[in-house]
C-alpha cells in the first residue's frame, strides 16, 4: 500500500493504491507527485522557502 498524505493551509490532497491494483498505484502516485510539486510551489511563492 502507498499512502501520500499532503497539506496546504486549509486544503489536503491524499492518494492511496492497493498493491493488488497497479493501475491505480501508477496514477494515484502521480496525483501524489503533482500535489507534492505544488506544495513546494506555493511555500516558493508565499516566501517560505527559497525558489529553487
Amino acid at each position: 500500500r502507498v499512502t501520500a498524505l499532503l497539506r496546504v493551509g486549509a486544503a489536503t490532497v491524499e492518494a492511496r493504491a492497493d498493491a493488488a491494483d497497479p493501475p491505480a498505484v501508477g496514477a494515484e502516485v502521480a496525483v501524489a507527485v503533482d500535489a507534492r510539486q505544488l506544495v513546494v510551489f506555493a511555500a516558493e511563492r508565499s516566501g517560505a522557502v527559497p525558489a529553487a
